[in-house]
């Protein structure tokens, strides 16, 4: 029993064994610590850490060669909180460990070598630059759209409050570039058909889940702003702040459900 437990604490501490293996040693230490015993299926994986162990001891001198390489690419790579990132850094605690790479371990990280060369790292510096200086609105507007749908989630949430974050090329082109986000720049940047001041009033036609909305404006209403904000992609999507007529509260309308008011004429008199 003794012995067992004397296994494990050498397992636990183990220099050669990945930290997702030694902690999975102290989960099983723990367990016959409470227990005093280990499960059939518990203990085989004593047995078979300790290979583990043994057989990345003796592979050391073999994948530590490749330990300059994966420092290389971590410098390189900026972004730490990305995919690329966190894989590299889990290859280093393997080759550390003195365990082998597989063959798909070693075929994805020549995929991030490649994503992260010096070339990719220079054309990155200088899409830092050029993001910041030409597109960097435009990402917060579409931001501030994909922020009201389940889409790009993770990466809206970077947009919106990170003010130092800059996308990689290729997902500012996922993001920014595809047809829905595009109708919503073009929304946004032209000139309202409505200014402040103006009166306008609901069009016809009005969907029933809006329709509590767009009553309050059957009358009529003032223009008080015009958002820069867009949350539709679609034609006449530019977004107003419309106070209706004998209402203390304005209301969010979008340009397409509203036209131009035009008081009716006086009927003369007789």
């Amino acid at each position: 029993m003794a012995h067992l437990r004397e296994r494990l604490n050498v397992l636990v501490e183990h220099p050669y064994l990945p930290p997702a293996r030694r902690e999975f040693a102290e989960s099983l230490l723990t367990y016959y610590n409470q227990k005093k015993r280990l499960t059939a299926g518990r203990r085989q994986w004593v047995d078979r850490l300790e290979v583990m162990a043994i057989e990345n001891e003796a592979n050391k001198d073999k994948v530590n060669d490749l330990l300059p390489e994966i420092d290389t690419v971590l410098k390189r790579i900026v972004d730490h909180s990305s995919w690329d990132y966190g894989f590299a850094e889990s290859l280093k605690e393997q080759v550390e460990a003195g365990r082998t790479l597989s063959p798909r371990q070693i075929e994805l990280f020549s995929q991030i070598k490649e994503r992260n060369s010096e070339q990719a790292v220079a054309e990155h510096t200088s899409w830092v630059f050029e993001y910041r200086d030409n597109y960097r609105s435009d990402a917060m507007i579409v931001a501030k759209y994909y922020d009201r749908t389940p889409y790009w989630k993770q990466h809206v949430h970077r947009f919106l409050n990170n003010p130092e974050f800059v996308p990689s090329k290729n997902l500012f082109n996922k993001i920014v570039k595809n047809k829905y986000a595009q109708r919503v720049l073009e929304e946004s940047k032209r000139a309202p058909r409505y200014e402040p001041g103006a009166s306008v009033i609901v069009r016809g036609g009005v969907s029933s889940s809006d329709y509590h909305i767009y009553k309050k404006l059957s009358n009529g209403g003032v223009v008080l702003k015009v958002f820069e904000e867009v949350y539709t992609a679609a034609k006449g999507g530019k977004l107003y702040l419309v106070l209706p007529y004998g209402c203390a509260q304005p209301v969010e309308v979008e340009e397409r459900r509203i036209k131009k008011y035009r008081r009716p004429k006086k009927k003369k008199k007789a």
